[in-house]
């Protein structure tokens, strides 16, 4: 039992790293000219015959889902995959990718607010502490990216905005799956909310692009896509969700607090992205924050 716990422990820490290579590989797609959307649509067609071969093995169970269950696994697909990841691979073009994850890491925050809001649930004291540090260290880092001086005010507050509303869109999506993915497991509601997102993306590239301009780019940004479709989509995706099975959500979220500085040290090697002394005490502001929700929504539940 010690050795199952162990296993699905070292699988969830891959998955979290694998998922935070993610915003590194969007920036060296930038650095090709690449738009953000045409990279989203890349990745999202990349990953799509993953899921859908999965989902076709499955297609006995799925046939049997009541209505409701579709159209919820429909909205929270729009939310959770295609917005926030538009919102978030747009940020990407205005601030570092160390920054963006430590924004976009604050999603357990935000569903606690959202609990607070819709469930009715009070906010601890040790909860609001964690609150504070987190949004505290949030904008100690964002200062001190603001004083650097690599990018406008203006792009930096841009991106940040954006990032924060992708945080948002996937707390949203997070909160509003707790009800279903025990009744349907996590890989069946992750594979089928990969589908619907995809077909969401093509079909905002459809009605705003045209295929040519997909099939401009230089090779390396082929490669990072589908890289990124590969090790930051569909491997992680299924590594957590075995992780989960084994250990739980909670012990799950605590163990994610690795994304955010791997994020960094991953920035730092393949970017050549600096932090300062500043951003360091943010981040551990942050992470602080967030362990505290984690360790108290794990004691309650």
């Amino acid at each position: 039992m010690k050795n199952n716990h162990t296993f699905a422990s070292f699988v969830l820490l891959l998955g979290a790293v694998l998922f935070s290579l993610k915003a590194v590989l969007v920036k060296l797609c930038y650095q090709y000219d690449a738009e953000a959307l045409h990279v989203l649509t890349l990745r999202m067609l990349f990953a799509m015959p993953f899921f859908l071969v999965f989902t076709i093995k499955n297609q006995a169970f799925f046939k049997g889902l009541p209505q409701r269950i579709w159209l919820k696994i429909i909205g929270l697909s729009f939310v959770g995959y295609y917005l926030a990841s538009l919102f978030d691979f747009f940020g990407l073009i205005y601030i570092p990718a160390g920054i963006e994850r430590l924004i976009l890491f604050t999603y357990p925050t935000i569903i606690v607010l959202l609990n607070r809001v819709f469930n009715q649930k009070k906010i601890s004291h040790k909860q609001l502490i964690a609150l504070l540090l987190t949004y505290i260290g949030i904008g100690i880092a964002f200062l001190s990216e603001l004083e650097q001086g690599g990018a406008g005010r203006t792009e930096i507050l841009t991106g940040g905005v954006l990032v924060l509303g992708s945080a948002i869109a996937y707390a949203v999506y997070i909160f509003g799956s707790g009800n279903i993915i025990p009744t349907i497991g996590s890989k069946n509601f992750t594979s089928l909310a990969m589908l619907f997102s995809t077909l969401f993306v093509l079909t905002h590239f459809a009605l705003t692009d045209h295929l040519p301009d997909l099939l401009q780019y230089e090779w390396p940004v082929y490669a990072y896509t589908l890289l990124m479709a590969v090790f930051s989509t569909v491997i992680p995706s299924y590594l957590i969700s075995y992780g989960i099975q084994h250990i739980g959500s909670n012990n799950a979220g605590i163990i994610g607090s690795i994304g955010p500085i791997s994020t960094i040290i991953m920035a730092y090697l393949f970017l050549g992205e600096l932090f300062t002394y500043l951003q360091v005490f943010g981040t551990i502001l942050v992470l602080s924050g967030i362990l505290l929700i984690s360790l108290k929504i794990n004691k309650n539940g």
